[in-house]
């Protein structure tokens, strides 16, 4: 399933990039506007999806206990930045 999402956030941004470029070298289209905004909504439905289910992604985000005591001895050794 990760592998899936992980595809499709990769079709969504291709698409983006790709109406993106045509809204602002082309004409205005409400067909282009349309499927950007359509792939858009896709996007932020993705990666909500990846943030709330995938755990791992958590770990991502959070500094490794090791580089959190070695920020903390920094900042006691340097004092207050």
């Amino acid at each position: 399933m990760r592998h899936l999402v992980n595809f499709g956030l990769l079709f969504c941004f291709l698409t983006l990039a790709v109406t993106g470029v045509m809204e602002f070298a082309l004409p205005f289209s409400i067909v282009t506007a349309r499927v950007h905004i359509v792939f858009g909504l896709a996007t932020l439905v993705l990666g909500a999806w990846l943030a709330l289910f995938q755990h791992d992604l958590k770990g991502l985000l959070a500094y490794p206990p090791q580089l959190q005591t070695a920020i903390h001895d920094l900042i006691a050794r340097t004092g207050d930045l």
